[in-house]
């Protein structure tokens, strides 16, 4: 029994005189690691802008197959007001698709860059899932 404590024994010691010299204490980070308030609201900024995009060009898209729909129900404008309104809802699917990428393509930017991801939450989404 005598050799199990030992180890134990000097183990405790070691950790002991370590904890004195504070090698125990938790690592700090370094000044390029804090976070920095200016980065972190520039992101902000840049991922609300793309929200806000975002959400223009769904708007966009449903106005406008809304419009479509009118169209069909009421059969009404022919030839040149037809194909404007059709041509309006497919630049507003394509407007909804870049817009969605773009903010993809930011949110993976920003993982990349090692943004935390609390940074990126939308402001109104406590404890909520992120929107769409």
């Amino acid at each position: 029994m005598k050799g199990r404590s030992r180890p134990l024994a000097a183990a405790l010691a070691l950790a002991a005189l370590a904890g004195a010299q504070g090698a125990l204490a938790l690592p700090r980070p370094a000044a390029a690691e804090v976070p920095n308030d200016t980065v972190r609201i520039e992101w902000q900024q840049r991922l609300g802008a793309a929200r806000a995009e975002l959400e223009r060009a769904r708007e966009r898209s449903e106005a406008a197959a809304e419009a479509v729909q009118k169209m069909r129900h009421r059969r009404h404008p022919r030839g040149a007001a037809r194909e404007a309104l059709f041509a309006e809802r497919d630049a507003a699917d394509q407007e909804l698709a870049e817009a969605k990428r773009a903010l993809d393509e930011l949110l993976e930017q920003a993982r990349r860059a090692g943004v935390p991801p609390g940074w990126l939450r939308a402001e109104g989404a406590q404890g909520a899932a992120a929107p769409r």
